[in-house]
């Protein structure tokens, strides 16, 4: 939500719009005399995507041998908000893994919405020592020998440096500060006990509440702590039919977990690999999640289209009540130089 936060679509309850993606070209203003005519951009300013927002959908329905009329003491009303509550976050909690995979360019995510252009995105390879297209391949030759290529966890790593140079990078297309960062817990860990950062913090007055509470030379770290989805093998392909998409996941594993049974994806863990972190600098906000209503019941229900919709109805003999929830998103990047992609910040697998 800090950096992607939910808001009703342009046109609330219809399934597809348009949204003004802004590409910020800002040329050096020509000067003109009082009366000259201006020239128009040789290339337009604006493009208008489509997207179609997906309806996500997460539900319950009562065993069979559980009536109403069975339960005494309000069990069966605690019951449903006890239910309810974990519907929402499991709803929020898939959200936020599309929202990361859109955030990461992942061109099967961004294809599930829009087809929005990724060309002015920069990623920032940690582990490599260079800067990227968006495609996580092609290096950039201008920036080279910016970044250390030391991964965080490393010995000899310089934190301060590379948070330098991808000021520096995003500069070079955006021309404006960034401002927040975003990392998952294992980056976090050893950002928390690098001796460069705690040697920097004795001069610096910490009024949060922690060593990644403050400043790292003008960017707030926040800690993404729920970066986890949880899933289930046999579930994968049969979510869709067939093989998942790289990155998807399927239908989820209802079971808890143990510390015998680990059956947690990270999110923010590049795909394919065993445990390479990766993070996101913002110079604010780099898009908006659209939401807009399921159904015109929906907007009678709800004061925004960014509440889930909630739909109760009970069968009279025997008397069941069954519950479905659902909610509508569609993430937009304003413009990809917005922020910057960081990948390989450390490496959990060697630690």
């Amino acid at each position: 939500s800090d950096i992607l936060p939910l808001t009703e679509s342009p046109d609330g309850g219809a399934q597809k719009f348009d949204w003004p993606v802004m590409t910020s070209p800002r040329p050096m203003a020509q000067l003109y005399d009082a009366e000259e005519q201006t020239r128009y951009l040789a290339a337009p300013a604006i493009k208008t995507e489509h997207f179609s927002t997906r309806i996500t959908k997460a539900g319950f329905i009562r065993r069979l041998d559980e009536f109403k009329r069975d339960f005494t003491n309000n069990l069966i009303s605690l019951k449903y908000q006890r239910m309810s509550a974990e519907m929402v976050e499991a709803i929020q909690k898939r959200i936020e893994f599309e929202v990361a995979n859109y955030l990461y360019m992942n061109a099967t995510a961004i294809a599930q919405y829009s087809t929005q252009d990724t060309s002015r995105g920069l990623v920032a390879n940690i582990a490599s020592g260079v800067f990227q297209q968006s495609d996580h391949t092609t290096v950039i030759n201008d920036l080279d020998g910016l970044l250390t290529g030391i991964q965080w966890h490393q010995a000899g790593s310089d934190i301060f440096r590379d948070f330098a140079a991808i000021k520096r990078a995003h500069e070079d297309m955006k021309g404006r500060e960034i401002t927040k960062a975003f990392f998952g817990p294992e980056t976090c860990m050893w950002m928390d006990i690098n001796s460069t950062v705690i040697d920097r913090l004795k001069y610096i007055k910490d009024t949060t509440d922690g060593v990644l509470g403050t400043t790292i030379q003008g960017v707030t770290v926040k800690k993404v702590i729920g970066n986890d989805l949880k899933e289930a093998s046999e579930n994968v392909t049969a979510a869709r039919g067939g093989a998942a998409p790289p990155m998807y996941p399927g239908l989820g594993d209802l079971d808890y977990d143990k510390w015998t049974d680990r059956n947690k994806v990270p999110i923010m863990v590049d795909g394919g690999t065993t445990g390479r972190e990766w993070g996101i600098m913002s110079e604010d906000l780099a898009g908006r999640t659209f939401c807009s209503y399921v159904h015109n019941l929906h907007e009678q229900q709800a004061r925004s289209a960014t509440e889930p919709f909630t739909y109760e109805f009970a069968e009279q003999e025997p008397f069941r009540v069954k519950v479905r929830m659902e909610r509508t998103f569609c993430p937009a990047i304003d413009d990809f130089a917005n922020y910057v992609l960081i990948l390989n910040t450390v490496n959990r697998s060697s630690r």
